[in-house]
């Protein structure tokens, strides 16, 4: 991951978790229901269980540097039903109907550019797959960095050139990319300047991934939490969490010096169904 720009994970989710979120999202569609977004409905949990799990925040823990992380976007695709995705500025003719172009991630989510080495990363992109390659297609391919630096890929492409890069003017990248084999629960996990792309399903063919981005607590500038508003209601939601899980959402860990006897009383007050308050009085006992 932090050679090449991307690692593909298999089974870094447990199956049965993985099973439940597949089987609930299949009777969705069959009822003719939105998937909807984070924090997904009652239904969908698993969804939720997977965004915030901790074998990912461990990961991200691990790439990062860093246990101060926060979930910043999470997010269902579901393909077959999405708009033909093809080169922007008029350049569709360079790509088939649902084929993506190589493209980077960062220029729709900071106003500045990642950095590299010695620098840690910023952020940890994952895609989870709930879908059979062989069954559907759509395949997403990565370009390691070793490529993109053999081929002097300007670091500020996605920004400032056209965007996503066409075959027809950068071909030598695309015969470095590499197809993700997936199953589901297969996770891509990839940085914020890594060149990836979409490629089109088979005929007939449905594919779900789940899109999330986790980010360093201390990198402010790198994407947002929309999410206040819908876990705000979900006093279930947050009560199951653990105070590492919660703090993935913007809630405090115990021991930072938010915690006051009035702040721990309205965490009560504003989630009722949480029995583990107690934990955040470790801050209020050391002021």
């Amino acid at each position: 991951w932090h050679r090449e720009g991307y690692l593909v994970v298999h089974g870094l989710f447990p199956a049965k978790l993985v099973e439940t979120a597949v089987a609930a999202a299949h009777q969705r569609w069959e009822q003719g229901a939105s998937l909807g977004g984070f924090p997904f409905a009652p239904e969908l949990d698993a969804f939720n269980q997977i965004a915030l799990h901790p074998r990912l925040l461990k990961a991200a823990e691990q790439c990062l540097g860093t246990d101060d992380l926060r979930l910043c976007q999470s997010g269902l695709m579901d393909k077959a039903h999405a708009p033909a995705l093809g080169g922007a500025r008029g350049e569709r003719s360079d790509f088939a109907p649902g084929e993506q172009g190589l493209h980077q991630d960062y220029s729709n989510n900071t106003l500045v550019v990642p950095p590299r080495p010695p620098q840690l990363p910023e952020t940890l992109n994952c895609i989870v797959y709930y879908s059979h390659n062989p069954d559907c297609g759509g395949a997403t391919t990565a370009v390691p960095f070793s490529a993109t630096n053999q081929a002097k890929i300007p670091r500020t492409y996605s920004v400032v050139d056209d965007w996503p890069i066409r075959r027809s003017k950068q071909h030598a990248l695309y015969t470095h990319e590499r197809a993700v084999e997936y199953r589901p629960g297969t996770a891509l996990l990839y940085r914020m300047d890594t060149f990836h792309r979409g490629t089109p399903l088979k005929p007939g063919g449905r594919r779900l991934t789940h899109h999330l981005v986790i980010k360093r607590a201390s990198a402010e500038w790198m994407g947002s939490n929309s999410f206040v508003t819908g876990v705000a209601h979900r006093s279930d939601l947050v009560a199951r969490l653990s105070p590492w899980q919660r703090q993935a959402l913007g809630i405090p860990m115990p021991r930072n010096p938010y915690w006051t006897d009035e702040t721990v009383a309205l965490l009560r007050q504003r989630y009722p169904e949480l029995a583990d308050a107690d934990a955040y009085k470790v801050a209020v006992a050391k002021l």
